[in-house]
């Protein structure tokens, strides 16, 4: 480990002054009341993990990684430090540095590069976790055709991110269609083009994370035009990974706008002034990534369009990336808080819960409908047009 490297994972533990701010808004924290599931807790953790490693026994290392990988990697704990720090990566890269770390990071490896690990991956752990979300397999190609050619570069491009590419495939192709029929002149990122490397990232994996995003970013350079000015990402979590941590795009392409697609679309369909007489009760659950500056009021945006909408401010639902597969307790702790507030709004009426984040669509379907944004917006103006005809 070089003192870049050991600098970087020590500093927040350092600098922290325990004020236990985040813990207000860390969710695994409110959901346990257990200090070991905070972020000041997982920081002294991983100080004791890069100063006493070498002294702690196995199981010691294997708690303190299950302490810390626990994290739902949501972020709050960043908003509220007063300190400004980055607790969740700083306690990410600890963990890499035990056994079951990289063992999790060989495993972000796999899930970055390979679509049939993460097809099967999800798939089957929504299987098991009884998601009501219907994902349909042979709809789903891993064939990895460079579909953008030279004389088809664009200055939009759509990239659909993994869950996009694989198993919300059939979003991914209405959201095709939704822009298409606003007029929209796009081209679609082929598989090729890789993940945003996010798993990687919250494996504590940066060197990779690092490789990947510069990947990411050729293949952009390479099929777009010099004035790249708007690059759609569908799905929260890929849109705060590439808006926070994207950096050098920014220097690649000056003009270049990173927009989360269903803030995309619903922003085109309002600038037409689109209404629809349904009356239809909706629950909007806003993942926890959308912390984004330009993110699009969708509450006053479905009331305007003629939904009833419900309150919107819940809280972490429970998925978490690795923790729907690994640590189902904790999980279900999460969800089960969610699940309460979204029953005290339904209260026994027929209500749908949408979101525009696949891994939150996965966790929430699991108690209640849930559909993705895109899906509804797609069956209510594009089917509901054609009805009409």
């Amino acid at each position: 480990m070089d003192i870049k490297e050991l600098n970087e994972i020590i500093f927040d533990p350092i600098v922290c002054v325990k004020c236990g701010y985040c813990k207000s808004t860390c969710p695994t924290y409110l959901a346990t009341r257990d200090e070991r599931f905070s972020p000041r807790g997982r920081l002294s953790l991983s100080y004791k993990i890069i100063k006493e490693k070498e002294q702690m026994g196995f199981s010691d290392l294997i708690r303190a990684f299950h302490d810390i990988d626990t994290c739902s990697k949501c972020g709050e704990c960043e908003k509220t430090c007063p300190m400004g720090l980055n607790p969740y990566i700083s306690f990410m890269r600890a963990k890499s540095k035990t056994l079951p770390g990289k063992i999790e990071v060989f495993s972000a490896k796999l899930t970055t590069k390979s679509k049939l690990f993460f097809t099967l991956l999800f798939y089957f752990g929504s299987k098991i976790k009884k998601s009501s979300y219907k994902i349909n397999l042979p709809e789903i190609s891993f064939r990895r055709e460079e579909k953008i050619e030279d004389e088809e570069k664009s200055d939009t491009i759509f990239f659909p991110s993994c869950f996009g590419y694989t198993i919300f495939s059939q979003t991914k192709r209405k959201v095709e269609k939704l822009m298409e029929e606003l007029g929209v002149k796009f081209k679609t990122a082929p598989q090729s083009f890789s993940c945003c490397g996010a798993p990687l990232l919250f494996s504590g994996s940066i060197k990779d994370f690092e490789e990947n995003k510069k990947e990411l970013i050729k293949k952009l350079e390479e099929k777009s035009t010099n004035d790249l000015s708007t690059l759609l990402v569908l799905g929260p979590t890929c849109t705060y990974i590439m808006k926070k941590f994207y950096k050098e795009l920014n220097e690649k392409f000056p003009k270049v706008k990173i927009k989360e697609a269903s803030d995309f679309i619903l922003e085109k369909i309002k600038e037409k002034e689109a209404k629809i007489s349904v009356n239809e009760i909706i629950i909007i659950h806003k993942p926890c990534h959308e912390k984004y500056s330009d993110a699009l009021d969708k509450k006053t945006f479905f009331k305007e369009l003629g939904f009833n909408v419900e309150e919107t401010e819940f809280p972490c639902c429970g998925f978490g990336g690795s923790m729907f597969f690994k640590y189902p307790k904790i999980s279900n702790q999460l969800l089960d808080l969610l699940s309460e507030k979204i029953k005290e709004e339904k209260n026994d009426k027929n209500v749908l819960v949408i979101s525009n984040s696949p891994g939150c669509i996965l966790q929430i379907s699991r108690k209640h409908e849930t559909k993705h944004i895109l899906d509804l917006i797609y069956e209510r103006i594009i089917i509901g047009n054609h009805q009409q005809k």
